[in-house]
């Protein structure tokens, strides 16, 4: 295990020294303080979360980390949006300021977590992290406060606030097998469900609704991986290319924004929603209510979800709440007039 020790004698200075540039003290030359820093990235060195609490006063300053491109879109975004809206409410409540990190953190995480390190954050909190990722080892090991935002991670030891995205899932292909659908198709992302837990959770709930009710899964109504190249739309045309007599009469899509695409393209073709093909998807968006004929949604709580991951990442960094903190917030499901009965 690295020490700070082993830092001093690479980087040919004392320990005093490496512990001054570690806590940000204005009297390191700057050329040595970057030698320090570099020392400490090549070998992998990331001061406990605990030990720099104990030699300096907390900033008051949260991180947020973003997937790449969220950043520059995030406005528009109807998850990051209200979610984002909550983290700034709970930080105003709570005196904090926020500090949003570069999208490098993914592709060089030594360089980068070293960075934040010395910009001072007292915590982090995590959007959008995919189930395999260097960082989250990383933060473990160092025992730097952090959150996974909306994403409840497979680790127990991760701290996290989430909806149950497996209930969830359960709960859409529940209300189609309630209104007499049998053959219920399964829209995911246009890079499939497996790579965050969020989408893989919804994937777990729609197959244990399926085995509950006796009802076969069937690779073929789970919509295509596309490539780069292919329009997010495929993924209904794949649908729509079915023969009717065993295509999908319900399509239960894992997030809004696809349902309303759905519903549009099989509109656009003159198939009729829902007497031709049902619509069940998760967040209630505001354009829900007026996209024809209304969608059948679950309700997640966006907001309250960024606005407790602030409070418990804040909790964690006095020492109030544990590092693998996990909360489950409740859903509802909005019912409108896109599912009918068969």
């Amino acid at each position: 295990m690295i020490t700070i020790k082993d830092i001093a004698r690479t980087a040919n200075v004392g320990v005093t020294t490496v512990s001054r540039v570690i806590n940000n003290h204005p009297r390191v030359d700057p050329v040595t303080r970057e030698r320090i820093l570099q020392c400490m990235r090549d070998l992998n060195y990331y001061p406990s979360a605990l030990a720099r609490n104990l030699s300096r006063s907390q900033m008051n300053v949260i991180g947020i980390v973003f997937p790449e491109g969220v950043l520059v879109i995030w406005g528009a975004n109807n998850y990051f949006a209200p979610t984002l809206n909550g983290v700034a409410a709970a930080a105003n409540e709570l005196h904090q300021s926020v500090l949003l990190c570069s999208n490098d953190v993914w592709s060089n995480v030594p360089n980068s977590f070293s960075s934040l390190l010395d910009r001072r954050c007292d915590g982090l909190l995590l959007f959008g992290m995919p189930r395999e990722n260097d960082l989250t080892p990383v933060l473990l090991r160092s025992g730097f406060p952090f959150v996974m935002v909306s994403d409840m991670s497979e680790d127990k030891r991760v701290a996290s606030v989430d909806i149950d995205n497996v209930a969830v899932g359960r709960m859409a292909t529940q209300y189609l097998l309630e209104h007499g659908h049998r053959r219920i198709g399964f829209v995911t992302m246009v890079t499939g469900y497996e790579h965050y837990n969020w989408s893989l959770n919804r994937f777990r709930g729609y197959r244990q609704a399926l085995e509950d009710w006796g009802v076969g899964f069937r690779e073929d109504y789970v919509s295509p991986i596309l490539t780069s190249k292919d329009r997010s739309w495929k993924r209904f045309e794949h649908f729509l290319e079915m023969d009717p007599q065993v295509r999908p009469t319900a399509l239960f899509c894992m997030e809004d924004e696809s349902a309303v695409d759905g519903i549009r393209y099989m509109q656009e073709r003159g198939l009729k929603v829902p007497d031709d093909l049902s619509f069940i998807g998760v967040n209630d968006l505001p354009e829900d209510a007026i996209t024809g004929p209304g969608l059948t949604t679950i309700w997640q709580p966006l907001d309250q979800v960024g606005s407790q991951s602030m409070r418990i990442v804040h909790k964690m960094v006095r020492g109030e709440v544990g590092r693998d903190h996990r909360e489950l917030l409740p859903v509802k499901l909005i019912e409108r007039g896109s599912v009918r009965a068969v």
